[in-house]
């Protein structure tokens, strides 16, 4: 959960939350918004806060993996 959190609170995500009305009244991306460009072109533009977003996805597919293999019946 480190990671999750740090994204959600120590990087842009913060910012974008905060703009969340945006998307609210429009549909359109908070994101685009608040910076001007895609989550992917920031990405692009940031690596530092790519690779928190990799490691943050790398966590979270570790800690539900174990519990989606045991209820999944893979035999059929």
């Amino acid at each position: 959960m480190r990671n999750t959190a740090i994204f959600y609170s120590d990087t842009v995500f913060w910012h974008v939350w905060g703009d969340v009305l945006h998307s609210f009244e429009t549909g359109e991306a908070a994101f685009q918004q608040v910076f001007g460009l895609t989550p992917w072109d920031y990405f692009a533009q940031h690596p530092e806060v790519a690779a928190l977003l990799d490691q943050m996805m790398t966590d979270w597919t570790a800690s539900v993996a174990p519990t989606v293999a045991a209820a999944y019946d893979f035999v059929n």
